[in-house]
């Protein structure tokens, strides 16, 4: 990921910065854009299981309301 001459280890004196660090910008964005395509992944199953979860409910619930009005 990083090489020894993309940064050196001796701190700067003022804010701990790291002197000559240079990110890989291109591979920083890969990585991220992998991630974000994982999380959008999982958020769209979860919303799949969930709506299926709410479907299940609402359809016990209707039969219910159904099948106990029937013998009101």
């Amino acid at each position: 990921m990083f090489r020894d001459e993309d940064y050196r280890s001796e701190p700067d004196g003022s804010n701990g910065s790291f002197i000559g660090y240079k990110p890989n910008i291109e591979e920083l964005e890969m990585l991220l854009e992998a991630y974000f395509v994982q999380i959008d992944g999982t958020l769209n199953k979860l919303s799949h299981v969930i709506y299926l979860h709410i479907a299940s409910y609402t359809y016990i619930v209707l039969n219910t309301v159904e099948f106990t009005s029937f013998y009101w």
